[in-house]
């Protein structure tokens, strides 16, 4: 039998793209400074096989897992695509991952090798295994004309290396943090403050732009690849466990740009504007590969601004964005204007949730349609999403999407009637329209995925009598209060739809009576000053009494997860007993 993917590879995809639409354009990149590049379908093809034998010229191969911690910029999608092309394994990281999860990553895949941001060098120098090697991409790019590069030959020593800031700096000592010993590199060169290739064979410390600039541009060919075999390893957030790696197929590529494209009704002409860090499974799965397999165009953001958001969707002529509830909320914030509805969008593909007043002003003020939807990592596309074209039933997050099967079942694993709360599962494909499974970790795998391919979402919802579906909670999110269930997700959108709030986040502690209480962590609006019982009265006023926080704690941020969620798992470790809370006066 076959599907859809079956006999593709993402090399096959980019062959495809350069013959079929070579010249057209593929992707737009706005740096932080708003400064703008452009490539053509054709120009990026030859940059991935560049890339590609990049990695084979220092000793990647197939199977070989990568890591990438680079910042939204077109070299995380050379090294994500080149290392695919080989059968290596890509590892995207957050730029913000901490020191501590750095190392958690390279112990939980046995990476080698890494990509990294010329800032985050000094980290992976200390915490990377003794073999393999570094390749760097620079902050700008690298000055190769002038003077010759100073090569600091194998034999100086790597205590004689000190790294300050960003910078490996040669013959001074700006701080006293010196690479360690056991680093592992064979021979470094630099020209100024940049990093240039000139390595040794063994392993180093190699510019990215140099190495892909000696390299061919012609498609690799011999890799023993097919649609099976794993191209990525997307670890989850954690927000309530440590996280887990989810083995991405190139079947699974394949197969979420063309689910992308249904989705979406996507075409050549249209110009997808995102500003999802690219190392997300919402940017690589719902915005990078759909327009890849239509000949699209993706307009990419190094990152995501408010003030600057609604002018770069004007001017790069955006026809679809991505959009997530931190997004439109601080939309939402910025001071009205005559241009908020001027833009050539026809729909905003956004992942919930979001209260149905907030909702509604956004489409009012933006002129602009929610597509809303459903899914996770695991899930490939999001299985579950409003139809591209006809009616939508907001709140519902749609109806089960192409290739998928959806249903609500009990704790026993029986499907619900609708109406009933249960748990969301989605019935796929491993490998295919689902997840291959978690890497390195069997037991997991076998709790998330049945035997005949339903995945366990451990989410809360509930169906219509039309098969509508309507997400109701993270089922670790629901607090169970005196035998009646409370949504996490309910009370958060009540609180912030209090002008003075900016976020919140909501969490069940223990109480002797009742089983649980609802706490709320809450984040004002810069310069806001709210009392905790103003807070529990302005949700008196739009809950059910059992509903309503007993508790409020202020403050000033929140413990992240590399993808930014809320770290509810911290919130639950670090909060004060039941009995504390604290008032902001």
């Amino acid at each position: 039998m076959a599907d859809i993917a079956t006999g593709v590879t993402t090399a096959t995809l980019w062959d495809t793209a350069c013959r079929s639409f070579g010249d057209r354009q593929f992707l737009v990149h706005l740096d932080a400074s708003d400064q703008r590049t452009e490539f053509s379908y054709a120009e990026f093809a030859a940059l991935v096989h560049r890339a590609a034998h990049a990695f084979r010229s220092v000793g990647i191969g197939l199977g070989d897992p990568v890591m990438l911690q680079l910042r939204n910029r077109p070299e995380m999608l050379t090294a994500l695509f080149g290392l695919a092309e080989i059968g290596a394994i890509a590892v995207p990281l957050s730029l913000d991952a901490s020191p501590s999860e750095l190392l958690q990553a390279y112990e939980a895949c046995s990476a080698r090798w890494a990509v990294v941001e010329e800032c985050r060098l000094d980290d992976h120098l200390r915490l990377r295994p003794d073999a393999g090697g570094l390749l760097v991409v620079a902050e700008t790019p690298p000055t190769v004309i002038g003077f010759p590069p100073t090569v600091i030959p194998a034999n100086a020593g790597i205590s004689e290396l000190p790294v300050t800031g960003s910078r490996i700096e040669c013959g001074m000592t700006v701080r006293d943090d010196v690479v360690p010993a056991n680093a592992g590199i064979s021979e470094l060169s630099v020209t100024g403050s940049r990093i240039e290739s000139g390595m040794t064979e063994g392993g180093g410390v190699h510019c990215y732009a140099t190495l892909c600039a000696a390299q061919s541009d012609l498609l690799v060919t011999d890799a023993p690849i097919t649609s099976d075999t794993v191209a990525e390893l997307l670890y989850t957030s954690g927000t309530t466990a440590a996280p887990k790696g989810v083995m991405i197929t190139h079947a699974n590529l394949v197969f979420s740009g063309h689910y992308g494209v249904w989705q979406t009704s996507l075409r050549p002409d249209d110009r997808l504007f995102t500003t999802m860090p690219a190392c997300h499974s919402n940017f690589q799965l719902a915005a990078l590969t759909p327009v890849l397999v239509a000949g699209a165009t993706l307009v990419m953001a190094e990152r995501y601004s408010a003030h600057r958001f609604w002018r770069q969707v004007r001017e790069e002529r955006a026809t679809i964005v991505q959009l997530i509830a931190m997004m439109a909320r601080t939309l939402l914030l910025q001071p009205p204007s005559a241009d908020d509805g001027c833009h050539d969008l026809r729909d905003a593909l956004y992942f919930m949730p979001l209260s149905d007043p907030e909702k509604a002003e956004f489409e009012r003020r933006f002129r602009v349609r929610l597509l809303n939807s459903y899914g996770s990592t695991e899930s490939i596309g999001w299985a579950v999403t409003d139809p591209p074209q006809g009616e939508r039933r907001w709140p519902s997050v749609g109806r089960a999407g192409l290739g998928y099967e959806v249903g609500i079942f009990d704790c026993q694993g029986r499907e619900l009637p609708p109406g009933q709360v249960g748990e969301f599962r989605i019935k796929g494909v491993p490998g295919r329209s689902l997840m291959l499974g978690y890497h390195d970790d069997p037991d997991s795998t076998v709790a998330a995925l049945s035997p005949d391919g339903w995945l366990r979402t451990h989410d809360e919802g509930y169906a219509d009598a039309d098969g509508w579906f309507y997400f109701v909670d993270r089922s670790v999110n629901v607090i169970k209060r005196a035998g009646e269930n409370v949504s996490t997700t309910e009370v958060e959108c009540t609180l912030t739809s209090h002008p003075l709030i900016a976020e919140a986040a909501v969490v069940g502690v223990p109480d002797p009576v009742r089983d649980k209480a609802v706490k709320a962590f809450v984040r004002l609006q810069p310069g806001a000053r709210l009392s905790a019982s103003e807070v529990i009265e302005h949700c008196r006023g739009l809950l059910a009494p059992y509903k309503v926080p007993q508790f409020v704690e202020f403050v000033d941020d929140f413990p992240r997860t590399r993808s930014m969620k809320i770290e509810k798992r911290l919130l639950h470790a670090t909060s004060r007993a039941a009995t504390d809370s604290s008032t902001a006066g």
